[in-house]
């Protein structure tokens, strides 16, 4: 299906109905146009894609639900990740409305799809207004389900391979301690005093080596989001990225998985090329009853919102 590209003042946006991804976003910086999306060649890594119908790892692919114990593909994989092995990153989206600046995106997900219970009606907005891109969420089903959407896109605001002069401000009171496979304990602990301590703007570079991070190579951990539940990333006094979301965590991921491979033009990646910055329910909140729920019943209408603001 044809690629789609939207336009505001600030903003050019190119998306693909394939994953519903954004696969190249253009910012009118005062110092010129910069593409702020990284793009690896191979789409395993769902780079900019709509990920679904559970964003980010379920325990063995199982949980209870309603005294039933649900079971999902996985395939080789250990534990459940971005919905499976066939999951809406693989999905083909059909826009249902265009316009210059907006476009308007329907999914149809199959009772049993990926092992998840209920028809999943799944629709999503991408609007541009000015220096502003929103991404907006809705499903409905027909049984007793979990949904946990977000995109997943790579995001370096400068001219370097990696990320390091890059700043982050998070309004953030807690993160989830993860195991070995970065599933989480159950645990939340205080941000404070550990590397995952965003509240005041930090260089990437100076927390993204910490021995705590040494197994993962990085950062792949979910902060609680506070107050206005803003993110910042910024280069120096030049160009900054401003998120906001309905969601109550943020996924932190400085793509580490990346080192070695190549992105679309075969330029080879350094170790920490681009930040994912995912707005999100909590990775593996069917498994754990005190994190918020992710349940969705029939009649009831998922409903998610993240904004992204570019200055400078």
């Amino acid at each position: 299906m044809k690629m789609k590209t939207l336009r505001s003042e600030g903003l050019t946006l190119k998306v693909d109905p394939l994953g519903l991804t954004l696969k190249s976003l253009v910012v009118e910086f005062q110092d010129g146009p910069q593409e702020v999306l990284v793009q690896p060649k191979d789409p395993v890594y769902c780079a900019g894609a709509l990920v679904g119908r559970y964003a980010n790892r379920i325990k063995h692919g199982e949980f209870m639900l309603r005294g039933s114990k649900i079971a999902l593909h996985k395939g080789n994989a250990a534990h459940c990740l971005h919905g499976g092995v066939h999951g809406f990153n693989q999905r083909v989206f059909t826009p249902t409305k265009v316009t210059r600046n907006e476009a308007n995106f329907k999914l149809w997900s199959l009772d049993g799809d990926q092992g998840f219970p209920g028809d999943l009606e799944v629709n999503c907005t991408v609007r541009l207004e000015g220096n502003t891109m929103y991404l907006i969420y809705s499903a409905t089903t027909s049984k007793t389900t979990v949904v946990n959407l977000t995109h997943h896109p790579y995001f370096n605001l400068g001219d370097t391979q990696d990320i390091y002069n890059h700043a982050l401000r998070v309004d953030c009171i807690g993160y989830l301690p993860v195991t070995d496979n970065l599933i989480p304990t159950g645990e939340i602990r205080n941000v404070q005093d550990t590397p995952f301590d965003f509240q005041n703007e930090t260089l990437l570079k100076d927390r993204v080596h910490h021995p705590v991070l040494k197994e993962t190579g990085g950062f792949d951990h979910c902060l609680l989001l506070r107050g206005k539940r803003c993110i910042k990333l910024s280069t120096g006094l030049t160009r900054s990225m401003e998120i906001r979301t309905s969601e109550p965590g943020v996924q932190i991921f400085t793509a580490q998985c990346l080192e070695g491979k190549v992105d679309t033009s075969g330029r080879v990646f350094t170790k920490h090329p681009a930040i994912c910055l995912e707005t999100q329910h909590f990775p593996d909140s069917p498994n754990h009853l005190h994190f918020p729920s992710t349940v969705l019943e029939p009649g009831q209408v998922f409903q998610s919102w993240t904004s992204f603001t570019f200055k400078g």
